[in-house]
């Protein structure tokens, strides 16, 4: 979603300049291709792997990083693009070998608290490395390093805010990507012990 948020932004200023060609290379799941689609952002599909502690499962996971990024890389040499955009997570790193294989520039969205592992091992290849913070720690921070917020798609910033009611604050939790569910359970479990929980029927 945020890289929708990007493109819609990017789009949005063509009409006072030049065209900008966007493309998506993803893994190509059903849920990227449904939002990709309703959002009419082309895409590519391209092989990916991610970390495993099985060294089979890890050297086959390799490979398949490495048809990933020769697809992508294929892909860039055809489009020359003028940047690459990691949005962070294993589906970006096939894109951002071949972009820093061929001298692309490349920049990172880190959505995060923690900046995740594919951004860590691109950062030093990267022009600008995009926080959702502004980083506290002297350690955090860095020439690279900008705080930017989380992009946010048009359709959410334009939502009315709900009147205020009465009676006790309503708390929206949401997780995503993998511990979405550990959050969730997390939840149910504490639920029972916040004074005046009432179960919904």
């Amino acid at each position: 979603m945020p890289g929708v948020a990007l493109a819609s932004e990017i789009r949005g200023l063509r009409e006072s300049g030049p065209e900008t060609d966007i493309l998506f290379l993803v893994q190509g799941n059903d849920v990227e291709r449904r939002i990709l689609d309703a959002n009419g952002l082309p895409w590519r599909r391209i092989p990916t792997g991610r970390a495993r502690r099985n060294p089979l499962r890890m050297s086959w996971e390799m490979a398949k990083l490495t048809w990933g990024a020769a697809r992508a890389f294929g892909c860039l040499l055809r489009r020359r693009p003028d940047a690459v955009v990691g949005l962070g997570g294993y589906v970006s790193a096939p894109a951002l070998l071949a972009a820093r294989a061929l001298g692309v520039p490349i920049f990172l969205l880190e959505q995060n608290a923690i900046v995740g592992k594919v951004n860590r091992w691109f950062e030093g290849s990267a022009r600008t490395l995009f926080l959702p913070w502004d980083p506290a720690e002297p350690g955090q921070r860095n020439g690279r390093r900008k705080p930017l917020g989380n992009p946010v798609r048009t359709s959410i910033r334009g939502v009315a805010r709900a009147p205020q009611k009465e009676g006790p604050p309503t708390v929206l939790v949401l997780g995503g990507s993998q511990w979405a569910g550990a959050i969730n359970r997390m939840m149910l479990r504490m639920l029972p012990a916040i004074e005046g929980w009432k179960a919904r029927p």
